[in-house]
């Protein structure tokens, strides 16, 4: 695991992007994926909501449903964190996105 994780950084730093950068993308694609996991600790909650409206409502009524959205979150939280990239848009207070 040391030379896997070792390329990976010498590869963020080589082509300079920082760790916040890095982590901000991966807060995107995790906060997507929420929506249509079936680990998601209130997903027994959303169901239980559909079922007082339709007693057909299942795991894959709400995921169906939620897919479209994730989707366009991905893409539009993708769009931004690149034209964030191309500007150079500081990610927070201190948090640039070049080294």
């Amino acid at each position: 695991m040391g030379i896997i994780g070792s390329n990976i950084c010498t590869n963020v730093y080589a082509n300079r992007i920082i760790t916040i950068f890095t982590q901000a993308a991966y807060r995107i694609a995790d906060s997507v994926t929420n929506a249509v996991s079936p680990l998601e600790p209130f997903m027994p909650f959303i169901i239980t909501c559909g079922q007082r409206y339709d007693d057909d409502v299942g795991l894959g009524t709400v995921i169906s449903i939620m897919l479209p959205y994730a989707i366009a979150f991905l893409v539009s939280w993708t769009m931004l964190l690149i034209v964030w990239y191309v500007f150079n848009i500081p990610l927070g207070p201190g948090a640039t996105i070049g080294m």
